[in-house]
């Protein structure tokens, strides 16, 4: 739970800010604002008893498949959600980066 409220402070503070974070900035914080992480905790404890000590440590050390499902499931939100995003207030998503960085356009511009 820390680690999601840490990644949502991130990102309220680059909205705050005006900051417009790099690629790597943002994909460095998309995992763990994805939830992924926290849901693979989430998942365990209602498990109940059969879950052992050692998935919880597993699970806290975001191995690579839950860290691929929350960069594919952040993608997919920001694709989906970008025209809506852009009626609102928000940090930038991932969608418009590589077009920026790069001088070219993107489908969605």
């Amino acid at each position: 739970m820390k680690m999601l409220a840490r990644a949502y402070f991130v990102e309220a503070k680059w909205l705050h800010q005006g900051y417009m974070p790099t690629l790597e900035e943002n994909m460095k914080n998309a995992v763990p604002s994805s939830g992924y992480p926290t849901l693979t905790i989430i998942s365990f404890l209602g498990m109940g008893d059969i879950v052992k000590k050692e998935a919880f440590d597993w699970a806290l050390k975001v191995p690579e498949i839950v860290r691929a499902a929350s960069i594919i499931a952040r993608l997919r939100n920001d694709i989906v959600g970008y025209k809506f995003e852009q009626k609102r207030e928000h940090i930038a998503k991932l969608m418009p980066y590589d077009a920026t960085k790069h001088n070219g356009a993107t489908s969605m511009q």
